[in-house]
């Protein structure tokens, strides 16, 4: 098996190509936005978080290139510090083929 991550302004021609090479083509569509729950740094509670969009779903305790910071405060009422998020872009369309 292969995986192929190619650009958005690509997939029409690899699709045809892997196509017309007698090949299966399965293609994994990801997206919608998802659902993250860490405990709090200060406090340990329970905190939910939701990516800010459907592109940015990788949930990272440190910054990497490109992230989305997100400052989520604790919803403990004895504690209401602030936890830093970052959500990273995951890569285009992956392609698996057999």
């Amino acid at each position: 098996m292969e995986i192929v991550k190619v650009p958005r302004q690509a997939f029409l021609g690899l699709v045809e190509a892997f196509l017309s090479e007698g090949r299966d083509l399965i293609l994994c569509v990801r997206g919608l936005t998802v659902k993250k729950e860490f405990g709090c740094d200060h406090c340990g509670a329970g905190i939910v978080a939701w990516s800010p969009d459907d592109q940015h779903i990788i949930f990272r305790v440190g910054k990497e290139s490109e992230s989305i910071e997100r400052k989520i405060v604790c919803t403990n009422p004895n504690c209401k510090k602030e936890n830093v998020r970052y959500w990273v872009k995951e890569a285009g369309p992956v392609f698996m083929t057999g």
